[in-house]
């Protein structure tokens, strides 16, 4: 009895490759979904760590230079008093204005941040006061950027009554 050896024939050949290309092409999309992804969490987890780090830092400072009312006023200046920087900065409203176009360790992030009064009696804490009048309340805005993330917006409300 002759034993015939089973060999792969052309066709044979062919027929696998196209399975393995029809079945590959779906594994492949969704290994690129999966790391665009993950590249997309890993983003917003240093957006967030970005943004509640300057949050913690502006809520270690006083309300106000001035300890006591009448506060600083927005029409006069809400930012950085004369001769401070951001190293020296010894209340809220000195962060006002604050760009930071590239953040040290994190590459391809920037942050922004505004400080205004708001009046919380009128239930409008989306509007910023931008007159003289002060109120006990300023609200924080922190805007962290990335350009394959887009903006992600942090907002605080602090409080003159807050301990220091």
């Amino acid at each position: 009895m002759k034993r015939f050896k089973k060999t792969m024939t052309l066709i044979e050949l062919v027929m696998v490759i196209a399975v393995f290309a029809v079945a590959i092409t779906p594994i492949l999309l969704l290994m690129s979904s999966l790391n665009q992804q993950v590249v997309q969490a890993r983003l917003m987890n240093s957006a967030i760590v970005l943004g509640r780090d300057i949050l913690e830092e502006i809520l270690s400072k006083r309300y106000d230079e001035r300890t006591i009312p009448p506060y600083t006023s927005w029409s006069s200046h809400l930012g950085p008093d004369s001769g401070e920087s951001r190293n020296n900065y010894d209340d809220v409203d000195d962060f006002d204005g604050l760009s930071e176009g590239s953040v040290s360790g994190y590459p391809g992030f920037s942050r922004r941040i505004t400080v205004c009064y708001v009046d919380p009696d009128n239930k409008d804490l989306d509007t910023c006061r931008r007159d003289s009048q002060q109120t006990n309340y300023k609200r924080v805005d922190v805007t962290v950027h990335h350009n394959l993330l887009g903006d992600v917006k942090f907002a605080l409300i602090v409080s003159s009554e807050y301990p220091q």
